[in-house]
């Protein structure tokens, strides 16, 4: 439903707001997505790359609760803005999102960050024969670098289909599901943080 009267006119696009402005809890997350091939073989990679630090935010819809949250939302682009240090209102990104039941909270991915950078580098890799299949080991470092004034918490996350597992990592490597693994690293205002 939307409030009061709205005049369509023919070949003109319409914006109307479905909502009043709303107030809600939102997070900002930093993500590295690994370049595991995510099926087939794996290589061995000679070259340092470079993979973005995406910037995601996380809308909170809590359910069961009024306004905002208990909206269902259609998909569509949204624009993301933060208040500069002027006092207006600035633009930091726009993303895509689906469509989003009520009581669901919202992720936007808005893009890459400027001020943290990844480094990717593969330091060990080896094959063996395992009865009927090869079995491919390999490690990686995994750099961060910030040149922000602040702390930063940034996700890394690799992806592979199959039978994988992490045999060794220097910070907690957690299981997000069969697919995916998650290590979560803080990373220092004006500095980095390496882990294998």
């Amino acid at each position: 439903t939307v409030p009061g009267r709205v005049t369509l006119r023919p070949g003109v696009t319409s914006s109307v707001a479905l909502f009043d402005p709303a107030v809600t809890g939102v997070d900002r997350r930093y993500v590295v997505a690994g370049t595991l091939p995510w099926i087939g073989p794996m290589s061995q990679i000679s070259e340092e790359e470079r993979p973005p630090v995406e910037v995601h935010y996380i809308l909170q819809r809590p359910a069961k609760t009024a306004g905002f949250a208990a909206l269902p939302l259609p998909g569509g682009t949204w624009r993301l803005f933060q208040t500069s240090s002027g006092g207006g209102l600035q633009m930091i990104g726009e993303a895509s999102a689906g469509h989003t039941a009520a009581g669901q909270d919202l992720e936007l991915s808005a893009g890459d960050a400027f001020d943290l950078t990844a480094k990717r580098v593969q330091t060990e890799f080896s094959t063996r024969r395992d009865s009927s299949r090869w079995v491919a080991t390999a490690a990686y470092r995994v750099t961060v670098s910030s040149a922000k004034d602040s702390t930063a918490s940034v996700e890394v996350l690799e992806e592979r289909r199959g039978d994988w597992q992490v045999l060794d990592s220097s910070i907690p490597a957690e299981r997000v599901s069969s697919t995916r693994v998650r290590f979560r690293v803080r990373v220092p205002a004006n500095g980095e943080t390496s882990f294998t």
